[in-house]
């Protein structure tokens, strides 16, 4: 099995409606590790027939289309104002369902005249982990100098403390923690913390006066003693793209989409291109129909005709500057010639191929889906490297949640 990644997006097979928007307030979150079944078959053999029904005379059809589009009764008829779709896809490197729960923040004291304490307030976890470095940056989810899984809340916090850590004012301690609720892992990534000043073991702080040398602990030396893992971290035969290898049910990927444009998502690209097999969906993939807002991300489908007008039926459209499909292909040019016109609608499309990818797996997916005619809004899973063959069967996408003319499929 290759290594996986993934995708969203919102195909208007025919472009015979008026898009609405689609909508994801996303989380993903990934943990540990399951293989899953690859689906060689699809449900979607509309477009062979539509296709064939192009060919007799693709004049007719752009009429039947606009008709249909604009016909305001058939509009009330079948949408019944604006859809949304709400999509909450929660992933996981076991790949198991995770909410976008945060890790309550930790509380890191230095205790006077050594000791460092870090604390946790309850949330019903079961186990409570921390992983950090003093005066030298975590690489990546490695152990760290201190490593420590603590089994058992204290008056109502999780509590870890090194008694022997000699702590100096201006040391960095650079950490991560890890925790278990419900039975899933959750992360808190990115940690730093300066010692500014120290506290008495009742955590009254101590006179400035009595502080200690103010000199900052030198780092590590180059060779430090080798860190042996905890043995509750048994290491997944899950692969995750820029990592060694990574612990069961350790969380791996979040998002939100909380930024203010698409341009500061750094875990994905929005494709720019004509997409053809192995789905065909005879639509367009640009940037400006994906954007983020409020924490929620939205692909809006448009007509083609709105973008160019009349001339886009017998017209052309080159992609090649931005294009993220195979140059030289009609992925990124395309030119209409009798009755293979120019896609009529114009959709979305992101992905982590270049940011994130992963081996083994399962992904569940909490979703709202719309219905309309032929719309489909996708979450899936696609090779990182097209190296399955151009045939359906051969393709490697597996699609993890769809809905098409009122029937869904969770693979």
């Amino acid at each position: 099995m290759k290594p996986a990644c993934l995708s969203v997006l919102c195909n208007v097979l025919k472009g015979v409606w008026r898009p609405p928007i689609c909508t994801w307030p996303a989380w993903w979150a990934m943990t540990e590790g399951y293989t899953p079944p690859i689906r060689t078959g699809h449900p979607h053999t509309v477009v062979d027939e539509f296709l064939s029904f192009l060919s007799s005379s693709y004049r007719r059809i752009k009429k039947y289309i606009l008709r249909i589009v604009f016909d305001e009764r058939s509009w009330r008829t079948d949408v019944m104002g604006k859809i949304f779709i709400i999509l909450s896809a929660l992933c996981s490197l076991c790949l198991i369902k995770a909410s976008a729960y945060t890790v309550p923040p930790a509380k890191l004291e230095a205790i006077y005249p050594k000791g460092l304490r870090v604390t946790v307030k309850d949330d019903g976890f079961s186990l409570f982990a921390f992983h950090g470095n003093l005066n030298q940056e975590m690489e990546g989810l490695e152990a760290g100098q201190w490593a420590r899984d603590i089994t058992k809340p204290k008056n109502g916090e999780w509590i870890f403390r090194d008694r022997n850590a000699q702590l100096k004012l201006g040391d960095k301690i650079y950490f991560w923690t890890y925790v278990i609720k419900n039975g899933l892992g959750y992360r808190q990534d990115n940690g730093e913390w300066t010692v500014t000043g120290f506290v008495n073991e009742d955590g009254t702080p101590v006179d400035p006066e009595n502080l200690p040398d103010p000199e900052p602990t030198p780092a590590p030396g180059p060779n430090p003693v080798p860190f042996t893992p905890p043995v509750t971290c048994q290491k997944s035969q899950t692969e995750v793209q820029g990592l060694r290898s990574v612990c069961q049910g350790v969380l791996i990927f979040t998002e939100d989409f909380n930024k203010p444009n698409m341009d500061k998502l750094t875990q994905w690209d929005a494709e720019v291109m004509l997409p053809r097999g192995p789905d065909y969906p005879f639509n367009a993939y640009v940037k400006d129909t994906v954007t983020v807002d409020n924490g929620e991300l939205k692909i809006k489908p448009v007509l083609t005709e709105s973008r160019f007008g009349d001339a886009y039926i017998d017209g052309e459209w080159d992609l090649t500057s931005a294009c993220t499909g195979q140059v030289g292909t009609q992925e990124c040019y395309l030119k209409a010639s009798g009755a293979n016109i120019l896609p009529p609608v114009t959709s979305g499309k992101i992905t982590t191929r270049n940011r994130f990818s992963f081996k083994f797996g399962r992904i569940d997916v909490k979703a709202k889906l719309p219905a309309g005619n032929w719309l489909i809004p996708e979450i899936n899973l696609e090779p990182r490297d097209n190296v399955y063959g151009k045939q359906r069967y051969e393709s490697g996408i597996i699609r993890v949640d769809s809905y098409a003319d009122g029937f869904a499929w969770d693979h």
